[in-house]
């Protein structure tokens, strides 16, 4: 219990109970424990341990909510690239081949980072084949090659709004017949040559 006050009058401070904290009076044994208890209940985990099985459940149930944040993003993403690229079929940009496959390779226009598909059976000037070895599309007949890091002009040719989908054809090599904006793209509708 606590000791009486120091100036002796106990009336004029009030009772001492089991929870008085008063300046000068000893701490009670009651408020100690009290104390005590609400200490060492912060430092423990609600309702006790977990299950590791139960752990195991929370976190895929995390790991396939964050995935399902990650593909709606994406999804997104390229849904407002699509809707970007719709007013600029005919336009041409700088690009470079990002991916070769066997139906074609994908070019990520330069000042923009939107990438779209020249598809292997759109390059009609001779008979491309993928070399898996090497990773390039190569011409059977002018042993022309498009590998990774190449730079290339690519008009946009077609959008796929559905699909999300934006499809390239590759420019003649010749210079552009009008000056570039500011963007590093012109303005000409030219027709692509079909390689």
């Amino acid at each position: 219990m606590g000791t009486w006050p120091r100036d002796g009058n106990a009336a004029t401070r009030g009772p001492l109970t089991p929870h008085s904290s008063r300046e000068g009076d000893a701490p009670s044994p009651w408020s100690k424990r009290r104390d005590h208890a609400a200490h060492r209940e912060s430092h423990e985990p609600l309702g006790g341990p977990i299950a590791l099985d139960e752990l195991h459940n929370i976190a895929e149930e995390s790991s396939q909510s964050e995935r399902r944040s990650d593909d709606a993003e994406r999804e997104l993403m390229e849904w407002k690239k699509v809707k970007f690229m719709q007013d600029r079929v005919g336009e041409d940009f700088d690009g470079l081949i990002t991916s070769v496959t066997k139906f074609g390779f994908f070019v990520e226009l330069t000042d923009l980072f939107i990438e779209g598909l020249v598809p292997l059976n759109t390059l009609t000037d001779d008979r491309y084949m993928y070399h898996e070895n090497t990773r390039q599309i190569i011409g059977q007949r002018t042993r022309k090659t498009y590998s990774m890091g190449d730079r290339i002009r690519v008009l946009v040719d077609r959008i796929d709004p559905v699909e999300k989908k934006i499809q390239f054809a590759i420019l003649d090599d010749a210079p552009p017949l009008l000056s570039r904006t500011s963007t590093g793209k012109s303005s000409r509708k030219s027709k692509p040559k079909r390689k």
